[in-house]
């Protein structure tokens, strides 16, 4: 994740210094800051579960394993070594949109989780986990509520992803304009 942030704000940022130090010859460097702002969009999209096919809990007497087929390959995450989990909402026009959980293990193994089968299997880890007394993993104030029930407010769950989205698209479409008339 690290490394698309680096790379989103690498391609939002560095045809406005080319512009500016090597002169208008970079002004078709526009497209490059589009892409830029998309990579924020996209990076949590590549970890997500596929629809077509349900994620495998496979468990034992100390782990529990979830494998799920990303648009990336299959990946392979230990519940029973959770290190973070938080909550990724994306809303739709129409419909209830893409709400999912981030899972991360111990090993950097992050999968997006959207069906009901691996959201439990998340919170019965979280909650072995806590019986335990091991290590707690940290676990983001929206995804507790989507785990252990509770209102999720307009604000959460619609509003806020929109303005934040809208507020990204039009910086990044100002930082294009920006680098395209030079």
């Amino acid at each position: 994740m690290t490394i698309l942030v680096s790379a989103s704000c690498a391609l939002m940022l560095g045809p406005i210094a080319l512009v500016r130090i090597a002169g208008p010859g970079f002004k078709d460097l526009w497209w490059v800051v589009v892409l830029g702002g998309a990579l924020w969009v996209m990076a949590p999209l590549l970890c997500m579960e596929s629809s077509r096919r349900a994620p495998i809990i496979s468990a034992s007497s100390s782990r529990v394993l979830v494998t799920a087929l990303t648009p990336t390959g299959w990946r392979t995450a230990d519940l029973s070594e959770l290190v973070r989990v938080r909550l990724f909402t994306m809303p739709a026009l129409f419909g209830s949109g893409i709400i999912m959980l981030i899972v991360t293990d111990s090993h950097g193994i992050r999968i997006g989780l959207t069906s009901v089968e691996s959201q439990i299997a998340v919170r019965s880890a979280l909650e072995a986990k806590a019986h335990a007394r091991t290590n707690a993993p940290r676990l983001s104030r929206r995804a507790a509520r989507q785990l252990y029930g509770g209102d999720m407010s307009i604000w959460s769950v619609a509003v806020l992803p929109v303005a934040l989205g809208t507020a990204l698209f039009a910086g990044v479409l100002a930082l294009a304009t920006f680098v395209a008339m030079g």
